[in-house]
């Protein structure tokens, strides 16, 4: 046996890099169906939208009242919520399997009733530019940032001191 034999190996092979939990946690919430509760009209262009995106459904009574959303095939369900069959349907559902978004006007953001009753998204607009279908359910899901505004902070204070 000569000394070159007995010599352990210098390169020794790396160990592939672990996967962080909380991207995954994300992707499970991106790979989720989405329920578009609307409470005010899509438009054809909008709806076309989603369609680019993956299978959209819209519900009709006539068609989906009595069945559990599991049974449909969708990626995007877009939901009348003014249709009173379409809030009792919503209210029978398991909607934690979800990812709900609504599609309210800009006014109804944070002060609507049936937004407070159901945990979404509040969208005022459809996003019209996305990559692919991951970054369109991502900006989905996302809310946009405001803009600051002085004259609505000093509204809020005005009320806040008129009303209590």
């Amino acid at each position: 046996m000569s000394l070159i034999d007995s010599l352990p190996p210098v390169i020794v092979p790396k160990e592939a890099p672990k996967e962080e939990k909380q991207f995954d946690i994300e992707l499970q919430d991106e790979e989720k169906r989405f329920v578009i509760v609307c409470s005010r009209d899509l438009s054809d262009e909008d709806e076309a939208i989603f369609k680019q995106h993956g299978k959209t459904l819209r519900w009709k009574k006539e068609c989906f009242f009595n069945l559990p959303f599991e049974q449909l095939d969708f990626d995007f369900l877009i939901i009348d919520a003014r249709v009173k069959e379409a809030r009792l349907t919503l209210g029978r559902q398991d909607l934690n399997k979800y990812n709900l978004v609504a599609y309210v006007y800009a006014i109804q953001k944070g002060i609507d009733d049936f937004l407070n009753e159901i945990d979404t998204v509040d969208v005022s607009s459809i996003p019209k530019f996305a990559i692919n279908a991951k970054d369109f359910k991502h900006q989905l899901l996302t809310q946009k940032l405001p803009a600051p505004s002085v004259t609505k902070s000093f509204l809020r204070f005005a009320l806040k001191c008129l009303f209590g």
